[in-house]
């Protein structure tokens, strides 16, 4: 395990933002962006612009086309299906201006993100009783895409289970903010402890938005689930 993570995580060394004291709180539950501009707010770093880009896009694609978005969430992640189903959800159509570039990997956890807003805002239910089971979301265990996921998701599902509101608190602060240095901060120590021990690991901010965006989503689903059940009974 301790090999498989310093490879998967060789090339996602970036460094925490840059102070950006201009930068406000991106809004609890904000409805989502009609299209994706990216704004030349000159206290936030490239990165950063990027990255409020990319939520924007993200939200508009929910926004348009929220039967695909939830449908390719049921997929099987290391199938030629998913893949071709998230090549399919980026679409010209809501980016207004600007160039983004970005993973498919930061793209996957930026629908979750978006998702999650659009589904808990009134209940950010955050944890199921149990931990979410991602095998489930993979066909082949064996394959190296699904190791990787599931090495990542492991790592995320860890952080979110130790402090689920600092989580929930890091991926609705906006990029770049007092607010998301604040939540980094107060992370960092389950970011290191939820590291298979004697790893040397070193995350950027979107990967860490993304892992946790999906572990956030995928256990508030289960939670709403748990939730209804004894309701369903009755």
């Amino acid at each position: 395990m301790r090999r498989l993570f310093q490879s998967l995580f060789f090339a996602l060394v970036i460094t925490w933002p840059a102070v950006a004291s201009a930068a406000q709180d991106w809004p609890l539950g904000s409805g989502p962006s009609r299209s994706a501009d990216v704004p030349s707010d000159s206290m936030l770093n490239d990165s950063e612009r990027g990255r409020i880009g990319v939520r924007r896009f993200g939200e508009c694609v929910l926004y348009t086309r929220r039967k695909d978005v939830i449908s390719y969430f049921t997929m099987k992640m290391d199938s030629t299906l998913s893949q071709k189903a998230l090549d399919r959800l980026i679409t010209d159509r809501c980016l207004r201006s600007g160039d983004l570039k970005f993973s498919h990997w930061y793209y996957r956890g930026i629908l979750f993100r978006a998702a999650y807003y659009r589904e808990f805002t009134l209940f950010p239910e955050v944890l199921s009783p149990e931990p979410v089971d991602f095998d489930a979301f993979v066909l082949d265990k064996t394959s190296e895409k699904a190791k990787y996921y599931l090495a990542t998701m492991a790592f995320a599902q860890c952080v979110v289970r130790a402090d689920p509101k600092m989580a929930l608190r890091f991926i609705n602060a906006y990029p770049g903010s007092a607010s998301e240095r604040k939540a980094i901060a107060a992370l960092k120590p389950n970011l290191a402890g939820c590291v298979p021990a004697g790893a040397k690991i070193s995350f950027s901010t979107s990967m860490v938005e993304a892992l946790l965006s999906e572990a956030i989503y995928r256990e508030s689903k289960a939670a709403a689930s748990a939730r209804s059940a004894p309701e369903a009974k009755k």
